[in-house]
């Protein structure tokens, strides 16, 4: 059994971590996560009412308490930083969904942007760190983290070394210019 292979599972029947409602918070896009999604604008589904590039690969998304206490307790070494980056009652950009709540990236085969083009929490997830640990986020029906009992075991599932998921967390830092 391979990571890949359970996603792709979890993709086909539900989803998986690619779909979403709308009204849940989402990991915000930073500036040059927008550029490298633009870039590959040609694999996005065509989202109804979405005209302009920056539409068609994100949607706006309200800054409200909900999102805010979100992003806090997922970069606790950053609290004052969110705060100055998403402005109560601002908003953020997040990936586009469709109707029916589907990525406006995800196919039947999985994601069709190539890995280097996607969104760092994508590239993490469900991975995570805290200083220097890497740890498993619990996310509510991810098949991955079901059978896996350490970061450890995840990370060796998923093809990827302590090394590269401190670099990709340090790159969505460096995108936020958060130190």
């Amino acid at each position: 059994v391979t990571a890949a292979g359970i996603c792709r599972e979890c993709s086909l029947e539900t989803g998986g971590c690619c779909r979403s409602e709308p009204c849940v918070p989402g990991f915000p896009l930073s500036p040059p996560e927008l550029e490298r999604l633009i870039a590959h604008l040609h694999l996005a589904a065509k989202a109804p009412g979405a005209e302009t590039p920056l539409e068609q690969v994100s949607m706006a998304a309200r800054n409200d308490e909900e999102f805010l206490k979100a992003v806090t307790s997922m970069l606790p070494r950053h609290k004052k930083e969110p705060a100055a980056l998403f402005l109560p009652d601002g908003e953020h950009r997040k990936l586009r969904l469709m109707p029916s709540g589907d990525c406006v990236f995800r196919s039947e085969q999985g994601c069709r942007l190539p890995r280097d083009a996607r969104p760092w929490y994508c590239t993490l997830f469900p991975l995570w760190t805290r200083g220097d640990a890497v740890m498993l986020m619990n996310p509510e029906g991810c098949r991955l983290r079901a059978v896996t009992a350490s970061p450890l075991e995840a990370m060796r599932m998923l093809g990827v070394t302590a090394t590269d998921v401190r670099l990709r967390f340090a790159a969505l830092l460096r995108d936020w210019n958060l130190k």
